[in-house]
């Protein structure tokens, strides 16, 4: 017989769960789908390093601080270190075409493109032109390639709208400083989150199908393999009510990627979403980063500058950028075998 819930959660990131914490305080009948065998979305571990989600963007009023309970957390800047230009004479090294730059150099380099910036954001309110491409505003450089690697896609690609919160100081979500959580990495700061909801939880379950019932609820049909083809161990269950706490780069996909959660989306929904929800997601743009960590005998960067440690590596070639992560430097958690871990983000 088919199981029977109010709500159906489909989902197992940091939306889903807290949807289903929000809903299990009550008399609600609830249950989470999730269509990997852990939950925590976006969050997780890969050979003790967190692959996807890393960071606390800001401390005051954040709620990641208030799940965090029992978890350290580091304060790296007291601004946002990809959005402020000011901020990268203390939080990083930069190497151009080998040579390591002062802070004096940087710190120029910080007040031109401030200078170009808020000329930039001037010219934009005067002709109230916040659609303009970014990248037609002569906005390049170290700082342009920080500002793709916090918005996850080629500068020429975004508005100037999406810079708002930079052009009025700001920079970026939750105000307070920016931390890194310690051991556990940012599954420690989830881990309340999915303990309350692993009881509740269907795991290993991807969703094919949201049918839309003739009696207003919803059946939710879920299982098979990892790309939600068909198979054993799945089924279907009836909802009142269904919420979809799936990312956006999923509701878009096609059913040929290499990463299935569930689904063609033109499928996953029947009847298929009104316009009125479709044209948002099509709208919308999603950016995407590749992880890359890459391990070292000795800490061969930090030997220009022993101290203090900087948390951050800039490496410069004509126009070529790469921002590495050095979390040892933080935390002093090098490996006991003396490997040293450096993280290299790709943003596009």
């Amino acid at each position: 017989s088919m199981d029977n819930f109010d709500v159906a959660i489909v989902g197992g990131g940091a939306a889903g769960l807290a949807a289903l914490r929000e809903l299990g305080a009550s008399s609600l009948k609830v249950v989470l789908l999730e269509a990997r065998p852990e939950l925590g979305g976006r969050v997780r571990r890969v050979d003790g390093h967190d692959a996807g989600a890393a960071w606390v963007h800001g401390t005051h009023n954040n709620v990641l601080v208030r799940e965090a309970t029992g978890v350290e957390l580091r304060a790296v800047s007291a601004t946002n270190p990809w959005c402020d230009p000011f901020a990268v004479a203390k939080t990083a090294r930069v190497l151009r075409d080998g040579r390591l730059l002062t802070d004096a150099e940087v710190d120029v380099d910080a007040r031109t493109f401030a200078t170009r910036a808020s000329r930039v954001a001037d010219d934009a309110r005067a002709a109230k032109g916040w659609d303009t491409p970014l990248g037609l505003r002569g906005l390049d450089g170290r700082h342009a390639r920080l500002l793709e690697l916090w918005m996850g896609a080629n500068v020429a690609n975004l508005q100037l709208r999406e810079f708002e919160s930079f052009f009025d100081g700001r920079f970026g979500d939750h105000p307070g400083p920016h931390a890194l959580p310690g051991a556990g990495g940012m599954t420690r700061v989830l881990r309340n989150l999915v303990d309350t909801a692993a009881p509740r939880s269907l795991l290993s379950s991807p969703v094919r199908e949201i049918r839309r019932t003739d009696a207003g609820g919803v059946q939710v049909a879920y299982g098979g393999d990892d790309r939600g083809r068909g198979g054993g161990g799945g089924g279907v269950l009836s909802a009142r009510a269904c919420i979809v706490a799936l990312p956006l780069g999923v509701l878009k996909r096609d059913a040929g990627s290499s990463v299935g959660v569930v689904a063609a989306p033109s499928s996953l929904f029947v009847p298929p979403l009104p316009a009125s929800k479709r044209g948002p997601i099509d709208r919308l743009g999603v950016g995407s980063y590749t992880k890359v960590f890459c391990s070292y005998r000795s800490a061969w960067w930090r030997r220009p500058l022993p101290s203090p440690r900087r948390p951050f590596l800039y490496l410069e070639t004509g126009t070529e950028f790469l921002a590495l992560v050095d979390r040892g430097a933080v935390f002093d958690d090098d490996d006991d075998d003396g490997e040293v871990v450096l993280e290299a983000t790709v943003a596009g």
